[in-house]
């Protein structure tokens, strides 16, 4: 079975060890219970590889096996949504539309979002008590959000590094424009660039 790209774990298996070869690259796991999931030799798959998982069992996957995907580069995506593609760098769980879908748990009181970042999901800072900032992307991009980052979070800062995603921000946040009852927001910060 070393010429196989593709290889199926059954619900049932509790340990894959993979034969070491570069022919195989994608896995595709079966089971569906987050808390039965399968210990696998990661390190024998090829870098860059597919993982693909029920979604039931997305998140937890995700958790569990967060340092062998990031550090090897591993796509996992949902048997039910196949092109939807999720990758994790830096403790952040991205997904390939430009989405922020979650975090590593962490007690981290900053966020930096990396460039290319254009979305925070609504749940995607679940779980994060101590996360108080969030740095925007450094190439400007303006990112997509809603008041649950403010109303659900303990988001006290967003630091902006141009007017426009400083405006994107204000518009959800507490006292912003879609909050007229309130007096205008401290929450948003534009970053000044000083050049000498």
């Amino acid at each position: 079975p070393t010429e196989r790209e593709t290889l199926e774990i059954p619900a049932s298996v509790e340990s894959v060890t993979l034969p070491g070869s570069d022919c195989l690259t994608k896995l595709v796991f079966q089971g569906t219970n987050p808390n039965v999931l399968p210990e696998v030799n990661f390190e024998d798959l090829a870098e860059e590889s597919k993982l693909v998982v029920k979604p039931e069992v997305l998140d937890r996957f995700l958790q569990k096996n967060r340092t062998v995907i990031e550090n090897r580069g591993f796509q996992v995506s949902d048997t039910e949504q196949p092109d939807v593609i999720y990758t994790v760098k830096n403790g952040m769980v991205l997904r390939n539309d430009g989405s922020l879908s979650g975090l590593m748990p962490s007690e981290d009181e900053v966020l930096y979002l990396p460039n290319g970042i254009e979305k925070i999901d609504s749940d995607a800072l679940q779980g994060q008590n101590h996360l108080n900032t969030i740095v925007m992307p450094a190439d400007g991009t303006v990112v997509e959000t809603d008041g649950a980052l403010f109303e659900n979070y303990t988001i006290k800062n967003v630091i902006c590094y141009n007017q426009n995603q400083a405006e994107a921000i204000r518009v959800v946040a507490p006292g912003g424009d879609n909050d007229p009852g309130m007096q205008d927001n401290e929450w948003v910060h534009l970053f000044h660039n000083r050049r000498e």
